[in-house]
Order: C-alpha cells, then sequence, then structure tokens
C-alpha cells in the first residue's frame, strides 16, 4: 500500500515534487513486483469539491502510468461530508484526518484486498492513534513516539461504521 502526501501528483507543491513523485511511484512499484506483492496507491483528499476532483483525476491517472491500483480517498470523503457532515472526518484543526476518514481509508484497503466490505458493528481499536502533533523520536532502530504525543484507543460506534460502510459501497 503507497501514499504520497496529499498534492504531489497534481503538482500542488512544484513540478519537480511531481515529476519526483510518479518516479518514486514507478519505482517503489517495481520493488513491491519484484517482490511478488500487487502495488495498490491510496489516494489522498482534499475537502474542497473542486480540489478533491482535481486530486482524485491527478492520482488516477498517475497509478494508470505505474500500471498500480488505485484506491481512490477524496470523492469518498466528498460524499461523506455531504451526507453524513456530522461525522469528525477532520481533526480539530480541519486539515488532518479525523477519525471517520481513517476508517474511510481502513474500510476502502479492506474492500481492495478482500473483495468485499466489512461487517457493520461497533469497533473498538486497542492501538496507539497519534494526534497531528505527535513528534517521533529518530530510528534506533525503530522510531518511538516522544511521550504525551498520543492516546491509546477509539471506539466506533455502529452508526458510524454504517455511514463508512455505506461510503465505500459508492463505486470510484
Amino acid at each position: 500500500m503507497l501514499q504520497e502526501r496529499g498534492g504531489d501528483f497534481a503538482c500542488g507543491f512544484g513540478p519537480k515534487v511531481c515529476r519526483d513523485a510518479r518516479h518514486a511511484l514507478h519505482a517503489l512499484a517495481g520493488v513491491i513486483r519484484k517482490h511478488g506483492a500487487a502495488p495498490i496507491l491510496l489516494g489522498t483528499y482534499q475537502g474542497l469539491p473542486d480540489a478533491s476532483t482535481e486530486i482524485v483525476r491527478k492520482e488516477s491517472a498517475a497509478a494508470r502510468d505505474a500500471h498500480v491500483e488505485y484506491i481512490s480517498v477524496s470523492d469518498h470523503l466528498q460524499s461523506g461530508l455531504s451526507r453524513f457532515p456530522r461525522e469528525h472526518w477532520f481533526w480539530k484543526d480541519k486539515m488532518h484526518p479525523g477519525h471517520e476518514l481513517v476508517l474511510l481509508d481502513a474500510v476502502l484497503m479492506y474492500r481492495q484486498v478482500f473483495g468485499t466490505l466489512p461487517a457493520v458493528h461497533s469497533l473498538r481499536v486497542h492501538a496507539a492513534m497519534f494526534v497531528p502533533s505527535t513528534k517521533f523520536f529518530a530510528p534506533e532502530p525503530v522510531s518511538r513516539a516522544i511521550p504525551n504525543g498520543e492516546y491509546i484507543g477509539y471506539t466506533y460506534t455502529p452508526t458510524s461504521v454504517r455511514h463508512v460502510v455505506q461510503l465505500a459501497r459508492i463505486s470510484d
């Protein structure tokens, strides 16, 4: 599963970054195939409709060019913003992904890998869930979060899970 920084394929950070992102996608996809796996590009998202349309268009073109499967995220998010506006799509900063956007990514990946959607019920995540401002120590050999930069676990209600699964039913 590969994902670029939102906006790189859309050249949002300049033409060199755009070229570098495409080169990296081709190179990483080659490494993945060499080891017998199938590369998948997980899309990013934009909150504004026009920017969302553009990012999906550019990401899907990059995936096609690299012969990589693509999971579109931003168009599903746009549907979620209009159909289920009370869900926590964004973090408090209104930019980073909120819990439901993280779940949407996971459900879309699940659908891609398993060819079906998960069952709808409450879901408890028993793991560290890092906030956008979390800082990490340098790897030695594995990076660790600086204390107080995380919290443990989160529970998704059946309603939130149902909303996200409904969005994942929308074809790309």
